[in-house]
């Protein structure tokens, strides 16, 4: 039977942020009405003047709001639209909503009903695939109905060691384990479970062997409801850290044209043996030339635009086609791959803290005027500078992506917009990601997906110290450049220097949070030398304008460096470097410093160290407790923190609840020392 023709004139995006922005952008381009939705912390969102029309859900939490169907289709009837497209994440893969969106009469821009299903259910997906598609290969493992703990650990125990617990729905790597002896399965069941029946409603899982150092690669697939099934080339996302994709590639590094096709026909074979149609991603765990199956995603992936740079397509469109029940216009042999291409994600983060999300407002966000008028960066992002993140969503920025001749120029270019890229007010990725794309392990192409959890230190560690050059360079941008509307800077003012030809003063800087002390040799002339440890420093300043400032350093070295104001702090950026907030820091920081220092090992009351909601209490009012042992566990942003102890010690009283929703900062439990710790 021919499949009917649906038109399509208005469409309504039923999610947020950048997505949603994107979706928007191409549904214009096509001549087609928009419609955005927003809760209430989204009301003033930059993704929301991005459609032709806009309503209010109401609420914060998602699920008052992106998740609530029946005020999402609500909408939908009111603003008269044909289409919606679910974005990823929220509704996107759930299948309830696809098929109340059939009985609405509302084209969903997505696969079947039944393919959405299917495939969210990994267990099933095995089942079906195993019969359907016997070109796809599976790991070995268990995917059974019987759940109870004890066949389970027989299953673990058959299966061997290390295996990995995966929750059967869902995927993002919430309700995921790896557990490498048979005496830690069953606290890492009861953690799966636990988050698997939060994120998803459902705790059933499935066990796999796991694997030690493969690669993820992933192949994005396109069908139509007339039967063809298209392979747009593959992506390698094995840049992950707790199975979070942080940068991904395409074309795939270094695979065989053998293993390539091969992929790309069990990922068609795997879409026909569930009739799918629209877009899809089949993920595959490699190792040497051998490959399984991992899961598939019923909907458009983060990382796709790294597909579309590769090959010139605009995924969305073809979705919106395929969803009107036309035949996708290209054919496999059409499909050329011109050049590579690089993601990089930016989210409101905090590596130096464990990555423990961000949230607040972002006072600055700019990505180079040139690299993007050049083309040579894509920026897909919903913030502007002045938005606030919030502890609601996820807490992705945006997503900076580059196209290359080759895999060298993509990365150089990559490294180059992460540089140079300013976001500042709340914590982030940025310095972290800079790090990375230096390591030599992901320049080769040889990173795979437990690389960074494995070297997640020397990563972090990757700066280079600052230099007494680069020191003495910081000094003279917040010294003479430090105080908008005031071109002198702080060496004009009285209560900083006297009127004596020759003044030395010590200094105290913090540097992108590190402090740093020097001295200062001034002259009048605004003549400087730099003090930094032993090492004299002559600055000399050769040019400036709004933006930025030449220097020559010990009358040799000379350094273009720019410079951005931000409250009461400078953004300087250094050659080589991301760039560094830069301020003057009182002895009172550093006392603090030394006092945070001395308290370290030392029980101390526990207080949230991010914003969340209490999805755990561990302990007891008179319970003791040890050092490292878990308090409390808060959950915020798709992610799920243990607070534990920092000492020994009785729990004195506890401030929280499960199903709290608690603020940064605020206490969580008190304690007293006990009998045997002093």
């Amino acid at each position: 039977m021919k499949p009917e023709q649906k038109k399509i004139k208005k469409i309504l995006v039923a999610n947020r942020g950048e997505i949603a922005a994107r979706v928007f952008r191409t549904a214009s381009e096509l001549g087609l009405g928009t419609v955005a939705l927003y809760s209430d912390a989204d009301r003033h969102a930059l993704f929301v003047g991005c459609a032709d029309e806009a309503y209010g859900l109401g609420g914060v939490q998602a699920a008052e709001s992106y998740l609530d169907q029946s005020a999402v289709l609500d909408i939908a009837r009111r603003a008269g639209v044909d289409a919606i497209h679910p974005g990823y994440g929220f509704l996107s893969e759930n299948p309830v909503f696809a098929q109340r969106c059939a009985e609405e009469g509302i084209v969903f821009v997505g696969p079947p009903v039944d393919a959405i299903r299917l495939m969210g259910d990994k267990a099933q997906a095995k089942k079906v695939l195993q019969e359907k598609a016997p070109d796809v290969p599976f790991l070995p493992g268990y995917n059974g109905q019987e759940q109870s703990p004890e066949r389970l650990q027989e299953e673990a125990d058959r299966i061997g060691f290390p295996l990995m617990i995966k929750a059967a729905a869902g995927g993002g790597g919430k309700g995921m384990r790896i557990v490498r002896e048979a005496s830690g399965f069953m606290s890492a069941l009861e953690a799966a479970r636990r988050e698997s029946g939060s994120a998803f409603g459902n705790d059933h899982v499935i066990l796999e062997r796991y694997l030690e150092g493969p690669k993820h690669i992933e192949v994005q697939i396109m069908a139509d409801c007339h039967g063809k099934v298209l392979a747009l080339s593959e992506r390698d996302c094995s840049a992950q850290r707790r199975y979070q994709k942080v940068i991904e590639e395409a074309p795939a590094p270094h695979l065989s044209d053998v293993l390539r096709e091969r992929l790309a026909a069990a990922a068609c074979s795997a879409a026909r043996a569930v009739d799918y149609a629209g877009a899809g991603t089949v993920e595959f765990l490699v190792q040497g030339e051998e490959f399984f199956f991992l899961e598939m995603n019923t909907r458009l992936q983060v990382e796709h635009p790294v597909t579309e740079e590769i090959l010139g397509l605009d995924l969305v469109a073809l979705q919106i086609v395929v969803a009107s029940g036309e035949a996708l216009p290209l054919d496999q042999e059409d499909l050329k791959v011109s050049g590579h291409a690089f993601e990089a994600r930016l989210y409101a983060e905090r590596p130096e803290k464990g990555f423990l999300p961000a949230t607040g407002q972002i006072d600055l966000f700019e990505v180079p005027e040139r690299l993007e008028s050049e083309g040579r960066v894509r920026l897909d992002s919903a913030v502007r500078s002045g938005d606030r993140v919030t502890p609601y969503y996820d807490p992705m920025i945006a997503k900076l992506v580059v196209h290359g001749k080759n895999r060298a120029e993509a990365l150089s270019g990559l490294r180059e917009a992460v540089r140079k890229t300013l976001c500042h007010g709340v914590g982030n990725n940025l310095d972290f990601l800079h790090d990375l794309l230096s390591t030599g392990v992901l320049q080769d192409g040889l990173i795979d997906t437990g690389w960074l959890d494995r070297n997640l230190e020397q990563v972090l560690d990757a700066a280079e110290p600052l230099s007494p050059l680069e020191i003495a360079a910081c000094a003279f941008a917040i010294l003479f450049l430090g105080h908008q509307n005031d071109k002198a800077g702080v060496f004009d003012r009285g209560d900083f220097f006297s009127n004596a030809t020759l003044q030395r003063r010590p200094l105290l800087l913090s540097i992108g949070g590190q402090l740093v002390s020097c001295s200062c040799v001034f002259e009048k002339g605004l003549s400087l030398s730099v003090l930094v440890g032993d090492q004299s420093v002559a600055v000399e300043e050769l040019e400036r304008n709004e933006r930025e400032f030449r220097l020559r350093l010990d009358g040799e070295l000379e350094l273009a460096l720019s410079f951005r104001h931000v409250g009461t702090e400078m953004l300087v950026l250094l050659p080589g470097r991301r760039s560094l907030p830069v301020c003057l820091a009182g002895v009172e920081e550093l006392a603090t410093q030394g006092s945070v220092e001395k308290a370290q090992g030392v029980a101390r009351d526990l207080v949230a160290p991010m914003p969340g909601r209490v999805v755990k209490v561990e302990v007891e009012a008179g319970q003791e407790v040890l050092e490292g042992q878990a308090v409390v566990v808060l959950e915020a942003m798709k992610m799920e923190l243990p607070v534990t102890a920092t000492g020994s010690s009785v729990v004195d009283g506890l401030f929280c609840k499960v199903g709290d929703q608690v603020a940064e900062g605020q206490m969580l439990c008190s304690f007293r020392k006990g009998s045997d710790h002093g």
